[in-house]
């Protein structure tokens, strides 16, 4: 190896080394920061309800202690019959039945 491609390679290698230093920094600070918001992703087994079906008339799901929590499905057509008016009985009472339970509640809105 001649003497010019001695100094490439070294700039070359140092370029490399602060380059995975710096991949390896931001890695290990992207997750201690969010490790909280991970955590708090919902897991286990949820209980689908059907589309605004009523408010999960089966008591039975909301107290299962093999059911982790319920997944709530609703139209935005359900929730804003007309314009500027919103209907959230569905969602008060499925909320305040999983609450009771002490379960979490994923809402799913599909438009």
């Amino acid at each position: 190896m001649n003497l010019i491609n001695k100094k490439k390679h070294s700039r070359s290698r140092s370029f490399r080394m602060s380059f995975l230093f710096g991949a390896l920094l931001c890695a290990f600070l992207t997750t201690t920061m969010t490790g909280k918001a991970f955590s708090q992703t919902p897991r286990g087994v949820f209980c689908l309800l059907p589309v605004g079906a009523g408010a999960g008339q089966d008591p039975s799901v909301y107290y299962n202690v093999d059911v982790d929590g319920i997944s709530v499905r609703q139209n935005w057509s359900d929730l804003e019959p007309s314009e500027d008016v919103y209907d959230w009985t569905y969602l008060d009472k499925v909320t305040a039945r999983a609450a009771v339970a002490g379960k979490p509640v994923l809402l799913r809105i599909s438009t």
